[in-house]
């Protein structure tokens, strides 16, 4: 089976070179769907002994989208109307709707719709985070950045609070604590059990809750270095309950039938019937970053490593069981992965 891969995975590596020699396919659809495929398999290929290249595939699929190296950069495209296959048609999440918006990473109606737009939410936290983290370098904190933190967080709250009942997650049970206190098993944390309408769905709300609980980590070490112990503890709650909304989420992602899985619990076995990799494709970079949070309670960092494991093991994608044995990770490694992730949002 890894030899049929990895010859498959050649032939689609000549296909790409092929493409990109001719100029009326570099910019099509097929060719970044070739792309994104080979940066697919090298994330599931990828372990501790060889990381594999992922990062030059999402280096390609940003030259083919005409853009930057970071994620982020797939959500500027499409606010300034730069997308390559749109016929440069606007893609603005504020004021007045244009007529025709192309598809982009978060502009459906129930993401864009309202006051707040998640493609700006986003940008603005990472415009912010590099503000901060100069300052935090330095030791030298602006007049009013904490207010301004405090607020994005307020924002992306609101952000959450007001999306449509049919887009936000329905809670289908209660998980009582296993006997067994030590080594739960991935999808068996006790507690809440929520389901969505999709994976892109589910994706999405734990891009959410990845991005406050950087918000709050800004604030945490804000506040750790002015020595303002009651400031710090103040956000700890907050983390807590993010932290829980990304735990119910779980089950969904990797169950291939959530309601037979909860019938199943009692058994303590836990997953059976594995659902589709997307599902852990979608989840393992929220749980990488969440469990690299020194504010969230130890047990539940350790739940989250065993799930990336499970993810490595039972689905098949190496860059998970990668996140936990590797020590060094960087930023540009993660944000690889990330952008060949999204990509896929763009349809």
């Amino acid at each position: 089976m890894h030899e049929r891969a990895e010859r498959l995975h050649q032939e689609l590596l000549g296909s790409l070179a092929r493409a990109i020699e001719v100029p009326t396919l570099v910019a099509s659809l097929e060719t970044r769907y070739i792309a994104l495929l080979l940066g697919l398999y090298e994330i599931s290929a990828a372990n501790s002994a060889d990381r594999r290249s992922h990062h030059a595939h999402a280096k390609g699929l940003s030259a083919l989208l005409k853009t930057g190296t970071s994620p982020l950069d797939l959500l500027r495209i499409i606010r300034d109307g730069n997308r390559p296959d749109t016929n440069g048609l606007s893609g603005h999440c504020q004021g007045t709707q244009p007529r025709f918006r192309p598809r982009g990473i978060f502009s459906v109606p129930a993401l864009s719709d309202g006051e707040e737009c998640l493609d700006n939410l986003m940008l603005d936290l990472d415009s912010l985070q590099t503000r901060f983290s100069t300052a935090f370098d330095t030791g030298i904190f602006s007049p009013g950045l904490g207010e301004e933190i405090s607020s994005l967080y307020e924002r992306f709250s609101s952000w959450s609070s007001s999306r449509c009942p049919g887009f936000k997650p329905i809670t289908v049970t209660h998980l009582k604590q296993s006997a067994v206190n030590s080594g739960i098993a991935a999808g068996c944390w006790p507690g809440r059990i929520d389901t969505y309408f999709d994976l892109y769905v589910a994706g999405v709300w734990n891009i959410v809750r990845t991005s406050q609980l950087r918000i709050i980590d800004m604030m945490v070490k804000m506040s750790d270095h002015h020595v303002d112990r009651e400031a710090s503890l103040h956000w700890i709650p907050r983390a807590n309950a993010v932290v829980e909304d990304i735990m119910a989420s779980i089950p969904y992602h990797l169950t291939d039938n959530l309601h037979a899985f909860i019938d199943e619990y009692a058994t303590g076995e836990g997953i059976n019937d594995r659902g589709k990799s997307l599902g852990g494709l979608l989840l393992m970079h929220p749980l990488y970053v969440a469990s690299n949070f020194s504010f969230i309670p130890e047990k539940m960092r350790g739940y989250m490593k065993r799930c990336l494991l499970w993810i490595g093991k039972e689905m098949g994608l190496g860059q998970a069981t990668l996140l936990v044995e590797a020590h060094d990770i960087d930023r540009s490694y993660l944000e690889s992965g990330c952008v060949i992730i999204w990509a896929g949002f763009l349809g």
